[in-house]
């Protein structure tokens, strides 16, 4: 290609900044009205219920095998902390991360695009195979792909949903391995050439710690290596040996890290409880699926449950389109290089998690488009360029407004977090994980019966789920329907014998009906499935008072003592060992228990009622007994009995103490 002469130098690079700086404008135009959306489904596990973020050097050590979206990947989760540290858990910093993330991607992807796509004349019609690719300066193809990719409608799961910033992370490295690999062919300098080659190594190691997809990147280099720069396959190889297996290496670490993260908690991998067989048939509905919402984004579905298409008969039509697709991809790799590259980028980024690896937790997930989006984003452009020369620019344009438009109007699903999953109930009606997730939300809002309407449904489409069962037993038990709850729960073990919470509750509500030896089953279970959790130690002791163990009992409270940090569960903890001592004719050590309780708890009106009767049984200590006898009443001035106890005193008071 021939030098950009002098005088034309300074214009092509300053319109390719004001190019930049209006991507920037677009992509803060439209997801501007996302910054102050709550958290949403797994943001809470990640941010709120994540203690490895509440410190920065904690956060490089993520919880591993949970399956929560930062698990096996640390530098997500550091980004999380960051966050933090910063503003705690004010959502707005969170999103305008993501929304930085995003917008850097964006100008990367217009660095490469710029530098692969055609620039040619206003007014020229060419095939992108027979023109040569533009240079660094201003591309009006290049720029209108980036814009198309940077507004649309698919990429608010990975922008306005915080815990998704492990797919925009990931994509940002890779496109950052890819553009550095791209300058670093350009230089002629040697020195400029190592430093590029290191920033691409260290990119894409870096995106190793974002997101398992970053496998692809060495393939997709070699690839653009293959198709842009050396021609094919062999020269690319043996021209950049060194490089390529430095890229191939950063496959030893993100091996590392699945192992590490348990294939994310069993939820991903070969050994997920997902037959691969259905996995792939789900797929064969799912990319075509993909491919239709990028070229007519609606409707959006932020969550598409778990269900698999089992039978072959219902994609025959999508597998033809999938087959036909890649067959395509195959012959143009051979005829059409650069068009080839495309469809291949586009399979090669879906094939991490739409091919045959199951993610149980997400079969269908449509951030998995977010960098593959720009595989049709460029196509599109250059149709455009093809089909309308010099209007290609104002059509494109024009097309971003539109799906701007559409982009601005999702975000506004994502205010309310019960709206978004009402939004899915309506439409992927089949959803389970919808309703339960409805019902959670009301309950929350106390909104008890509502919320068993959405269980009940959500327990209609799938029947066996624990923690829905887990869940309606929380609203039954709010109502007052201790039975009912009693039966959802017993019904969550059955499914799920290892459900140490639906054990305690279970037990809890047992001893609430005089059943204590049912209860102590469950609760001894739930202590023997969380030894160091002090909830379920507490259930147990609770159980082994109320069968006449008080020794056990005594020993079980004061080991829970030492692991509860919640003052509430410590306060009940002391004094339910207050009335194992007076169980065992303890006074003395009842009223030091109850004391403590009290003094933990001052509104707790049973303590000081129970300190009181401690007292008067140890003797001589009236007036202390009286005086929280007063406190009780003034917590609960329907405590009758401790009226009736201050009124005796007063009637008799001893003669001297």
């Amino acid at each position: 290609m021939p030098p950009t002469s002098p005088s034309r130098a300074p214009t092509a690079s300053t319109r390719a900044w004001v190019a930049a700086v209006v991507l920037v404008l677009a992509g803060l135009a439209v997801y501007l009205n996302g910054l102050g959306a709550p958290f949403v489904f797994d943001d809470r596990d990640v941010i709120e219920r994540n203690p490895s973020i509440r410190s920065l050097a904690g956060s490089f050590f993520p919880p591993a095998a949970d399956g929560m979206t930062s698990s096996g990947r640390p530098l997500v989760n550091v980004t999380l902390a960051l966050n933090y540290l910063l503003g705690g858990t004010e959502v707005g910093l969170y999103h305008a991360t993501n929304l930085l993330i995003h917008l850097c991607a964006g100008l990367v992807l217009y660095g490469i695009l710029r530098r692969l796509l055609p620039s040619v004349p206003a007014g020229k019609r060419q095939l992108i195979d027979d023109i040569a690719p533009g240079d660094a300066g201003w591309n009006p193809v290049a720029w209108v792909a980036a814009l198309l990719w940077m507004v649309h409608p698919l990429q608010t799961e990975s922008v306005t949903y915080i815990a998704q910033r492990a797919e925009s992370l990931a994509g940002l490295f890779l496109l950052l391995t890819l553009y550095a690999f791209l300058r670093g062919t350009g230089e002629t300098d040697a020195g400029r050439r190592r430093v590029w080659q290191g920033v691409m190594v260290a990119a894409c190691l870096l995106g190793v710690f974002c997101k398992e997809t970053m496998v692809v990147a060495p393939l997709v280099v070699l690839l653009l290596d293959r198709t842009f720069v050396a021609g094919n396959f062999r020269d690319a190889w043996r021209q950049r040996r060194g490089l390529y297996l430095a890229l191939f290496a950063t496959w030893l670490p993100l091996a590392w890290l699945v192992a590490g993260s348990a294939g994310r908690g069993g939820t991903a991998g070969l050994s997920a409880q997902v037959s691969p067989w259905h996995y792939l048939l789900t797929q064969a509905w799912a990319v075509p699926h993909y491919l239709r919402l990028a070229l007519w984004p609606a409707p959006l579905v932020f969550d598409y449950g778990i269900g698999l298409i089992r039978d072959p008969a219902e994609v025959i039509v999508p597998g033809l389109v999938v087959l036909a697709l890649l067959g395509a991809t195959v012959w143009s790799l051979v005829r059409r290089p650069r068009v080839g590259f495309a469809l291949a980028f586009f399979f090669l980024l879906l094939a991490p998690s739409s091919s045959v690896v199951p993610v149980a937790t997400q079969v269908i997930a449509e951030h998995r488009m977010y960098l593959a989006l720009a595989a049709v984003t460029a196509l599109a452009a250059v149709a455009l360029h093809r089909a309308l020369g010099r209007s290609a620019l104002g059509a494109g344009v024009a097309l971003a407004v539109a799906l701007g438009a559409v982009t601005v109007a999702r975000n506004r699903d994502y205010q309310s977090e019960l709206g978004l999953w009402q939004d899915i109930a309506a439409k992927r009606p089949q959803n389970a994980r919808a309703h339960a997730n409805i019902g959670q939300l009301l309950s929350e809002q106390g909104r008890e019966l509502e919320a068993l309407a959405a269980y009940a449904e959500a327990l209609r489409i799938l029947p066996e789920q624990p923690r829905t069962l887990f869940n309606a037993g929380l609203s039954l038990t709010n109502l007052g329907r201790i039975d009912d709850a009693i039966g959802r729960y017993t019904a969550a073990v059955e499914l799920d014998p290892k459900y140490t919470d639906a054990h305690i509750n279970l037990g809890l509500l047992l001893l609430e009906r005089d059943r204590a030896p049912e209860a102590l089953v469950h609760l001894s279970e739930a202590a023997r499935l969380a030894p160091e959790q002090a909830e379920a130690l507490s259930g147990w002791g609770s159980a082994l008072a109320q069968t006449g163990k008080l020794a056990e009992a005594t020993d079980v409270f004061n080991r829970a003592l030492a692991k509860a940090t919640e003052p509430a569960l410590v306060a009940n903890l002391h004094f339910n060992l207050g009335n194992v001592g007076m169980a065992a004719g303890r006074p003395d050590q009842a009223a030091r228990a109850f004391a403590l309780a009290a003094s933990l708890s001052p509104d707790n009106a049973p303590a000081h009622f129970n300190l009181a009767v401690a007292l008067l049984r140890l003797g001589g200590r009236n007036s202390e007994a009286a005086a929280h006898l007063e406190q009780a009443l003034r917590i609960d001035p329907g405590l009758t009995r401790a009226r009736e106890m201050l009124a005796e005193l007063r009637r008799n008071p001893p003669a001297s103490q």
